[in-house]
């Protein structure tokens, strides 16, 4: 299935692909309250692209009830935003309740070296895209690096967390 060349704003998700085979999302802008896009990973059914897409949303990608194995997301061309930790989640549970990961080998992606994904690999950095995805990572403990150049009015770091690192990796 490929879903091209479509623009959603204010709704509360964008495109959801269930057990579609080969899901693509390609030359698309996708603005939602909650999910981006969702996959299910329940099937050997295929794999899902998006290409030369602009994903901003609570949860720019989620691939839910991996029970599968060797699932794979390809981002090409992808510009994924949330004010949250995750750009990209898989789990094994759906994506109303807290994330369960998937066990080992159950998926790969690709293109995904400036985002969040979960499960996070073993010594990953999280990486902030915006403003408000820093003070996520950082309200969470977690050190941070940015990826690009952020406007932010606020650093809060009131939530009682450990010391924390900014590692501005050359943006401002």
């Amino acid at each position: 299935v490929l879903v091209e060349n479509v623009t959603t704003e204010d709704c509360k998700n964008g495109v959801s692909f269930g057990n579609t085979a080969f899901p693509t999302l390609r030359n698309s802008t996708i603005e939602a309250a909650e999910y981006g896009v969702r996959a299910d990973g329940n099937a050997s059914r295929g794999d899902l692209k998006i290409e030369n897409t602009t994903v901003k949303a609570k949860k720019p990608v989620i691939v839910r009830k991996m029970t599968t194995n060797s699932y794979k997301v390809a981002l090409n061309g992808a510009d994924l935003q949330t004010a949250e930790l995750y750009h990209v989640v898989f789990t094994k549970g759906d994506d109303e309740a807290a994330y369960d990961a998937p066990e080992a080998g159950a998926f790969t992606i690709s293109g995904a070296e400036d985002y969040n994904v979960y499960p996070m690999a073993a010594g990953a950095e999280y990486k902030a895209n915006s403003g408000d995805q820093l003070n996520s990572i950082l309200a969470a403990g977690k050190d941070a690096v940015l990826t690009n150049d952020i406007d932010i009015e606020k650093i809060d770091l009131t939530t009682g967390t450990s010391d924390v690192v900014i590692d501005a990796n050359g943006y401002t």
